[in-house]
């Protein structure tokens, strides 16, 4: 996942967080339908592209909160969605496409199915083929170590093997369990056991991860599986981040090394590292320091394919300092200071091209004055904002150039609903609600069929 991890805020936020429960809570509300449709049938094609945002990938987050630590939500392309709950049971919603939600069909789901329990992690990436077509995938780590995918599945092989179809599968890796995962977008998938071993599958995009017809269960192609063998690392791996060019490690030594797919070159970068972070296609590192400075340095040359010459992070300025904690989705970067108040970095126009012609680098967005704020959480658009909890446990919209909106109160941890509409939020007690901004419209809310408002808190339903 280009690993997405709410750094530890201080005992004293989280005791804050705790005496959420004493403030009143928005009552669930019946959704006002605003469009719906005949529900689609069994002979319909599946809706695969008419979405927004088909092109988001986000990052993994856990709640630091006591009673809920395992509970998470996360989003994929096309607006897929993945809950796990405090219990360890994973549900999924949404865009269907490439059969990447793991239900066991091609359709999408309008509201929250149940796909596997005794989970601990779940993410979605995306990968595109050789004509463009994007895919997304499903994957998550049960309690016993076993990492299990569905999805990157084209039409093709859906002809071929119907029993393919949304079906789940256990990545062979003998006796190892696996402990950390890292998924970079149209590029690699990174693995870290018990054993200290990194494991990573090149290219995923060209052999559709585990459906392969010509591939037993549960295993891809044995050319596509490398080991990454080097003493600076195994066994000593705390955080994994993966993008398109290079993948980031941060050791129990609080190290931080550069992997570069191209050239299989490690790099060592430097030392007292809190938590690092590979940003999906563009090339940057987002690195915060243990004494709270943050920096955000182009690190990789894509057109050269190799790490950038100028790149040295003991001569860069950090953008920020005294940060208490981040959040990363896709391309946004969402810090936490220490004095209450939250920043957010966003992908915008840069003066050097990556290897596509795109010109992409970071710049800080303007948000409006905060002071309270416990934890934030990015939105991948970037143009939304940032989400909010306060000491008190109300969550709240902080939107560009705007002014803050109250989303519900005992709020425990935070998620984007994809375009920046809206919200899900997990509160002191387990429970999801959705909430939509003012005026705006979302067809996968976990509501049931058709296009919804939400103007109060509605919650989500898990069967």
């Amino acid at each position: 996942m280009k690993f997405k991890r709410m750094l530890p805020i201080t005992a004293l936020l989280l005791c804050a967080v705790m005496l959420m429960g004493l403030l009143c809570a928005c009552e669930p509300t019946d959704p006002v339908i605003s469009e719906t449709t005949a529900t689609p049938d069994d002979t319909d094609v599946p809706d695969a592209n008419g979405i927004d945002d088909p092109s988001s990938v986000s990052d993994d987050g856990i709640s630091p909160v006591e009673g809920i630590e395992n509970a998470m939500i996360d989003s994929g392309a096309g607006n897929s969605y993945a809950y796990i709950s405090p219990d360890g049971v994973l549900y999924t919603w949404g865009c269907n496409d490439g059969a990447g939600l793991g239900t066991g069909s091609v359709y999408d789901e309008y509201a929250p199915v149940e796909v596997a329990r005794d989970v601990r992690w779940a993410d979605f990436a995306v990968y595109g083929n050789d004509v463009g077509r994007k895919y997304t995938m499903l994957l998550y780590i049960t309690d016993d170590g076993q990492l299990c995918a569905s999805g990157c599945l084209p039409v093709d092989l859906f002809k071929e093997d119907p029993n393919l179809l949304g079906s789940c599968y256990s990545l062979f890796l003998g006796d190892e369990a696996v402990e950390l995962v890292s998924i970079g977008e149209d590029s690699a998938l990174f693995v870290y056991t018990d054993a200290g071993n990194i494991l990573y599958y090149d290219h995923l995009y060209n052999n559709y991860m585990f459906h392969i017809p010509e591939a037993t269960e549960g295993n891809p192609y044995p050319s596509t599986r490398q080991y990454l063998n080097d003493t600076r690392l195994n066994g000593k791996v705390r955080e994994i981040s993966a993008g398109s060019f290079i993948t980031a490690f941060v050791t129990t030594d609080d190290e931080l090394y550069l992997f570069d797919m191209n050239s299989q070159e490690l790099m060592y970068v430097c030392d007292g590292v809190a938590s690092a972070h590979v940003c999906g296609t563009i090339p940057n590192v987002v690195v915060l320091k243990q004494d709270g400075s943050l920096y955000i340095q182009r690190c990789y040359d894509p057109a050269a394919g190799a790490f950038a010459d100028d790149f040295n992070l003991d001569t860069a300025a950090p953008v920020l300092e005294n940060v208490t904690a981040l959040d990363f989705d896709l391309n946004s970067i969402a810090a936490l200071n220490a004095d209450g108040s939250a920043a957010l970095f966003v992908g915008a126009v840069s003066d050097t091209p990556d290897v596509n012609g795109h010109y992409c680098d970071f710049m800080a967005a303007h948000l409006p004055t905060v002071n309270d704020a416990a934890m934030v959480f990015a939105d991948a658009g970037g143009g939304a904002g940032v989400i909010y909890i306060n000491h008190d446990g109300d969550a709240y919209y902080l939107p560009v150039d705007g002014e803050a909106e109250f989303i519900t109160s005992d709020a425990a941890y935070a998620h984007f609903i994809n375009g920046g509409v809206g919200a899900f939020v997990i509160r002191l007690d387990g429970s999801v609600v959705t909430h939509t901004r003012t005026g705006c419209e979302h067809r996968f809310l976990g509501l049931g069929y058709g296009v919804y408002t939400a103007p109060e808190c509605t919650q989500l339903v898990f069967e």
